[in-house]
């Protein structure tokens, strides 16, 4: 039971890792596409 439990918790775990990782990079990306637009406007 208690195997069963941490399993789904694992598996749960990783798979939301997963998308906030995916997120994250995409808001790493769109982060660094203002700053490089701010910074031509600027420019």
């Amino acid at each position: 039971m208690t195997f069963l439990y941490c399993d789904v918790v694992v598996v749960t775990y990783s798979i939301v890792l997963q998308k906030y990782k995916i997120y994250f990079y995409y808001a790493l990306f769109f982060t660094f596409l203002r700053v490089s637009y701010n910074y031509y406007k600027i420019k």
